[in-house]
């Protein structure tokens, strides 16, 4: 199984987003590359390959929860470091294992999240489709990315992989996991763990996704409801990430 591949998936059905692929490799609103198996790979910048400056970048801090695990992902009982059950309200270290059932199985969790957006999208947009012969084949555009001030990543390399967690007792009693560190794995060696800071999730537009997609009989759905004309393969839009035409 391409782990990458999996941890994609499960990001962009639960997330709504694409993932950073390392997650927290460097990324930014402008960035430009290709989108392969639900997987962005950066080759350049807006301004270095179309010549398009003028980007300008908001930033605003994410509400709500960024965390996840899949549905094989389940957990041990949270212990103190000696292996007893830890008592309520003690916050000493305490270690957590993380079991997954399924090769690919995921947990993500990230903290302190910002988000940083193009601020003047849709003059870009038309400076884009104005210029539409100059745009590379396939290429995509990176217009949101969310950083995390702390992530943990966890992609079980096998069915039956775990992994051990230490940390804060009632951070990880409640999935808190994001400030653990990684203390050890079994069965898990060929699997992926990252812990860190930087970007993990990133927006996309695009042109002629609109075509892919209805070859898959995905619709678009504005234009299902009747609010907004059916976009053309000349319209530089949004790319909807939980659309199973990017497994």
């Amino acid at each position: 199984m391409n782990l990458d591949r999996s941890y994609a998936k499960h990001v962009r059905q639960r997330l709504g987003f694409f993932p950073v692929w390392p997650p927290g490799d460097a990324m930014a609103p402008g960035d430009l590359g290709r989108l392969e198996d639900g997987i962005f790979y950066r080759e350049g910048t807006l301004a270095g390959t179309m010549g398009v400056a003028g980007i300008q970048v908001a930033e605003r801090p994410v509400t709500g929860l960024t965390r996840f695990r899949s549905a094989d992902c389940s957990s041990t009982a949270v212990k103190a470091s000696g292996g007893a059950p830890v008592a309520a309200g003690i916050t000493a270290n305490a270690r957590m294992t993380l079991k997954f059932a399924n090769e690919g199985g995921v947990a993500f969790d990230a903290t302190d999240c910002t988000e940083q957006t193009i601020a003047n999208v849709l003059e870009v947009r038309e400076r884009i489709e104005s210029d539409r012969a100059r745009w590379p084949d396939d290429f995509v555009l990176v217009t949101r990315v969310t950083l995390a001030r702390n992530f943990l990543v966890v992609v079980a390399g096998k069915a039956g992989a775990s992994v051990d967690l230490i940390g804060d007792a009632s951070a990880l009693g409640s999935w808190n996991l994001a400030n653990a560190e990684l203390s050890s794995s079994e069965g898990n060696s060929g699997g992926f763990q990252r812990s860190g800071d930087g970007p993990i999730l990133i927006g996309l537009y695009g042109f002629n996704w609109w075509g892919k997609l209805t070859e898959t009989g995905q619709m678009h759905p504005l234009s299902i409801a009747g609010s907004a004309p059916a976009a053309t393969e000349q319209d530089f839009i949004e790319m909807p990430a939980r659309n199973s035409a990017f497994d």
